[in-house]
């Protein structure tokens, strides 16, 4: 996080929620629970033959119910593995484009002995673009694709992790990446020291999906104000909507107009006594092309300005 910016601005994506069927973030920790509580199995440390774990709960139906449940002797023997107990689940989900029933896959990891009482505290992890082939999945990996080393940091520290490998990874399927609809997204903002994290209404254009990303802050900071710009799928009035899209080559992939850059304010006063939502409505950046794409904003700092 930038230096002297208190406040982390987070887009959360259906995609990025852990072990969750769409954005359901409680399904996710419910996944994670119960996952959690099959991780007493062994694996023969000279085999890098995967095991079903015999005490898996795979009775449940529906999102988020458990389908297998195995070993990771690969990860299990490395210097990382060693210190947690580890499993690679799949597990039945929703597809974002469909709403037919899938399965996807995931690795749930938790300390090692019996989990104290109510259980161990539960944080999920949303890995980075790791490719878009089955094979691509951070569970199949013996380095979780890079992740070991911050997932031992957090076992170590008390917590039951839950890492999704994404839709069309690790399980058949396509994985949806540049499609709209599964990668729909809003802005929230969350506090360093913890909280729950508050819905930037205002700035998301409402309640819908306005399909939100690559947001970036202000590289300066301003006495009143935070600034966010980021690129949405949304209306400008009459010059950009779903209408006037239609023939261009913004229409693929799930979206269905578009995307424009915006630039919108927090309000640093509105934060600090608590109100519900301390964002503005954004403000289009004047100068696009209301006929094709705009996606990736960045700022440029004059000399002198801050």
């Amino acid at each position: 996080m930038r230096p002297g910016l208190r406040w982390t601005v987070v887009a959360l994506v259906s995609i990025v929620a852990l072990v969750a069927i769409g954005l359901s973030l409680p399904v996710g920790r419910d996944l994670a629970a119960r996952a959690v509580d099959v991780l007493s199995g062994e694996s023969d440390a000279g085999s890098d033959q995967s095991e079903p774990i015999q005490n898996a709960d795979l009775s449940g139906s529906g999102p988020g119910s458990l389908v297998s449940a195995e070993t990771m002797p690969r990860f299990a023997h490395t210097g990382y593995g060693r210190h947690m107990q580890s499993a690679r689940v799949e597990y039945r989900s929703t597809n974002g484009d469909t709403g037919a029933e899938t399965v996807v896959s995931g690795a749930v990891f938790t300390p090692l002995g019996a989990a104290p009482s109510g259980g161990w505290p539960v944080i999920s992890v949303g890995h980075g673009t790791t490719g878009i082939d089955e094979e691509c999945a951070p569970s199949l990996s013996a380095s979780l694709l890079g992740l070991a080393e911050p997932i031992e940091g957090f076992v170590k520290n008390g917590y039951a992790v839950a890492l999704a490998d994404y839709q069309g990874l690790g399980a058949s399927g396509v994985h949806p990446y540049t499609d709209a609809k599964t990668a729909g997204q809003r802005l929230m903002i969350v506090s360093p020291s913890g909280g729950a994290p508050i819905d930037l209404l205002a700035m998301n254009g409402g309640t819908g999906d306005q399909d939100i990303t690559w947001p970036h802050w202000a590289p300066g900071n301003t006495s009143d104000y935070y600034w966010i710009v980021f690129s949405s799928e949304r209306d400008y009035g009459h010059e950009v909507t779903a209408t006037t899209s239609t023939g261009t080559p913004c229409v693929q992939n799930g979206v269905k107009q578009c995307k424009q850059i915006w630039i919108g304010a927090i309000s640093k006063a509105a934060l600090m006594s608590g109100q519900i939502d301390p964002s503005s409505p954004p403000v289009w950046l004047p100068g696009q092309d209301t006929r094709n794409d705009n996606i990736s904003p960045y700022w440029t700092v004059p000399a002198g300005l801050f």
